[in-house]
C-alpha cells in the first residue's frame, strides 16, 4: 500500500487508538506506551497489505492483537494479579466489534441514499413492510418500490466498501457576507434573512459553479443528504435554488467571489477611471459650482470645500454611474418573484480575510433616495467610511425628512415633548447640535413641477434612476460623449476578466452589476483628497456630508 494512503489512515486512526488504549489501561503512561505499539504495528500493516474490505474493522482487529502481547507481556513480568484488566480472547473481540461495525456502516450508507431509497429500505428492513405495503403506503407501483429497493441494496453494498470523506465545503465551510438584494424584499426580509446558517450559505455556494442534485451536495458537505434535503427544498420553494433536468440544483444567487489577486487587478482597473475622471471631469464640475445660486442653495457656513464634498460625488453618480436594467435583469431570470412577495435579485459576497480588510476600507453604499409625492421634501444620500451617521447610511424612513421639513417650516419648536425629534435629526446629522444650525445642503425646489414628475416606478415598486429637477441640478455638467466612451472601455474590461471567476450563467449578472456600479466613488474621491481638491472634513460636517436635500423652503426663510 502506498505511504500517502497509510499515512492518512493513521493520521485518521490515531486518536481512536489512543481511546481504546486509555480504555484497556489504569494508567495514562500505560495507555501511550500501548497507542504508541498499536500505531507502529498498524503502519507497517498498511504499508504492506492491500484490498482489504473492511479497513476500520481490520485495524481495530490489530489493536486487539496488540493488546493481547501487551497483556502476556505484562503477566510475564510481573506477578500481580490482573484478573481486573478484563482481557477477552481474540476471536470473541473480532466477532464482536466486525459485526459492529458492519452495522455502523450500513445505519451510515442507509443515511446518504436518496429520500425515495431511504424510505423504502427503512419501511422494508426497520419497519417489516412488504412490497404490496410499501406500494400502498407511497402510492407507487409494486414493480417501482421492488426497483427502487435492488437499486439500494447495489448502493448499499457499494457505498460499505468505500471510505466516506468530506467535499471541499465539508473540510473548509464557506461564508457569506454582504447579502442583499437589487430591487424589493418581501414579509420575510433580504437575501440575509434566508441564507441565516452556515448550511444554507454552504448549499448555496456548492451548487454556484455547476448544478448538483442533492446527493452532489451532501458529498461536498460532508454530511448526509438527510440533513439537507429540508434546507435545499426551502431555498428552492424560495427561488434561490433553480431545479434543472435530472433533479439538480443551480444557485441563483450572484456571489461575487473574486480571489485576493484579482480584486487587485479590478482596484487597478478602478484607480485609472478615477484618475481619467478626477483629470478630465471634475475640474468643469468644480468650475461651474464655484458660482453656485445662494438664493436656491443652502450651504452651510458658505463652506465651498463642504458643498464640493456633496456636488463631485453627486455629478460622478448622476451622470457616469449607470442603472440597472431591470428588464435585462428579469428577462434572463435573476429577478424572482418570490413567494413572501419579494421581488429581487439575490447578490452576497464570498468572506476572504484579506480581501474582506481591503472592500471594508473602501465601502460605499449609495446613492439612495428617500421622498414622498404627498410632502414637498426629497433626499438625495450616499453613504461611505467618511460620514459619520449614528443610524447607519441608509434613511430608515421618509420620517426624518418629513421632520426636517417641519424644522424648515419653523413648525418644530423645542420642547421636552419634542426631544426624541430633534435627537434624531441630531443622529442623521441634518442639524448640528451644538446650534441647531442646519447642517446638510438644501436645494430650493418648485412645488408646482413635482419633485417626483420626471421618475418611472416600475411594477416592482423600483424607480428608474432618478432624474430630479431643481437648480443643483443646472450646475452639473454632463460628461462628454468621449470621456464617457473612454470609461466605458475600461469597464468592458473589468467585466471580460471578472467572467473567468464566475459560472457561466452567471455572466449576464456580471454585465448588469459592473455597468451599473461602473466607478468606485471611494477611489475618486480618495484621488481627490490626494489632490487636494476636497479637503478633510470638520466632525459635524462628517454626520451630514454626501446628503442633499430638496424642499421648498430654505434654511433662515421662516
Amino acid at each position: 500500500m502506498d505511504k500517502e494512503f497509510a499515512d492518512k489512515m493513521i493520521s485518521q486512526f490515531q486518536k481512536k487508538f489512543f481511546g481504546y488504549a486509555l480504555s484497556k489501561c489504569n494508567d495514562m503512561a500505560e495507555a501511550e506506551e500501548l497507542a504508541s505499539r498499536i500505531t507502529c504495528e498498524a503502519y507497517m500493516t498498511l504499508r504492506t497489505v492491500e484490498d482489504v474490505y473492511n479497513w476500520e474493522g481490520y485495524l481495530y482487529k490489530i489493536a486487539a492483537n496488540v493488546y493481547a502481547r501487551y497483556v502476556k507481556e505484562q503477566v510475564q513480568q510481573k506477578s500481580d494479579n490482573i484478573s481486573d484488566m478484563e482481557v477477552q480472547s481474540e476471536e470473541n473481540f473480532e466477532a464482536e466489534y466486525i459485526k459492529k461495525e458492519e452495522l455502523e456502516l450500513l445505519k451510515r450508507e442507509v443515511a446518504w441514499l436518496s429520500k425515495r431509497h431511504r424510505e423504502i429500505v427503512l419501511l422494508h428492513y426497520y419497519h417489516n413492510k412488504k412490497l404490496a405495503e410499501i406500494a400502498e403506503i407511497l402510492e407507487l407501483p409494486e414493480g417501482t418500490v421492488k426497483w427502487h429497493l435492488s437499486d439500494a441494496k447495489k448502493l448499499l453494498k457499494k457505498g460499505m466498501k468505500q471510505m466516506r470523506t468530506e467535499g471541499n465545503l465539508g473540510l473548509e465551510p464557506i461564508k457569506l457576507v454582504r447579502m442583499g438584494n437589487i430591487g424589493s424584499v418581501g414579509q420575510m426580509g433580504d437575501t440575509s434573512e434566508f441564507l441565516n446558517s452556515k448550511l444554507r450559505q454552504n448549499i448555496a455556494y456548492a451548487a454556484y459553479f455547476e448544478p448538483k442534485t442533492i446527493e452532489e451536495i451532501a458529498k461536498e458537505l460532508g454530511v448526509s443528504p438527510v440533513f439537507i434535503e429540508d434546507e435545499v427544498a426551502y431555498l428552492e420553494e424560495y427561488g434561490f435554488l433553480d431545479l434543472l433536468p435530472g433533479q439538480k440544483h443551480r444557485t441563483n444567487i450572484y456571489i461575487d467571489c473574486l480571489p485576493y489577486e484579482a480584486v487587485q487587478k479590478a482596484r487597478e482597473i478602478e484607480a485609472e477611471v478615477a484618475r481619467i475622471i478626477c483629470d478630465e471631469y471634475v475640474p468643469e464640475v468644480v468650475k461651474l459650482a464655484e458660482h453656485y445660486d445662494k438664493k436656491n442653495i443652502y450651504v452651510p457656513e458658505d463652506d465651498f470645500n463642504y458643498f464640493l464634498w456633496s456636488v463631485i460625488p453627486m455629478a460622478v453618480c448622476e451622470y457616469s454611474i449607470g442603472s440597472f436594467d431591470w428588464q435585462e435583469i428579469r428577462r434572463k431570470n435573476y429577478m424572482v418573484k418570490r413567494k413572501d412577495g419579494g421581488d429581487y435579485a439575490a447578490i452576497a459576497r464570498l468572506y476572504q480575510p484579506q480581501t474582506e480588510e481591503l472592500l471594508e476600507k473602501e465601502y460605499v453604499c449609495g446613492p439612495m433616495y428617500a421622498g414622498d409625492e404627498e410632502i414637498p421634501v426629497f433626499a438625495w444620500v450616499l453613504s461611505t467610511n467618511y460620514e459619520d451617521r449614528a443610524h447607519g447610511p441608509i434613511p430608515d424612513s421618509i420620517n426624518d425628512y418629513q421632520v426636517f421639513q417641519m424644522y424648515l417650516k419653523g413648525n418644530l419648536p423645542k420642547s421636552e415633548a419634542l426631544l426624541d425629534k430633534y435627537i434624531r435629526l441630531y443622529d442623521r446629522g441634518l442639524l448640528r447640535q451644538t446650534d441647531d444650525a442646519v447642517n446638510v445642503i438644501v436645494v430650493k425646489e418648485s412645488l408646482e413641477k413635482g419633485l417626483f414628475s420626471e421618475i418611472k416606478k416600475h411594477e416592482n415598486g423600483e424607480y428608474d434612476k432618478i432624474d430630479f429637477a431643481g437648480s443643483l441640478r443646472n450646475y452639473l455638467p454632463k460628461m462628454p460623449d468621449t470621456l464617457r466612451e473612454k470609461l466605458e472601455n475600461l469597464i468592458e474590461k473589468k467585466i471580460r476578466f471578472q467572467k473567468e471567476y464566475q459560472p457561466k450563467h452567471m455572466h449576464g449578472m456580471v454585465e448588469i452589476y459592473e455597468k451599473a456600479r461602473q466607478i468606485n466613488i471611494y477611489m475618486v474621491i480618495e484621488e481627490l483628497l490626494k489632490r487636494e481638491i476636497l479637503k478633510p472634513l470638520t466632525d459635524d460636517q462628517k454626520k451630514g456630508v454626501m446628503t442633499v436635500v430638496h424642499s421648498d423652503t430654505l434654511p433662515g426663510e421662516n
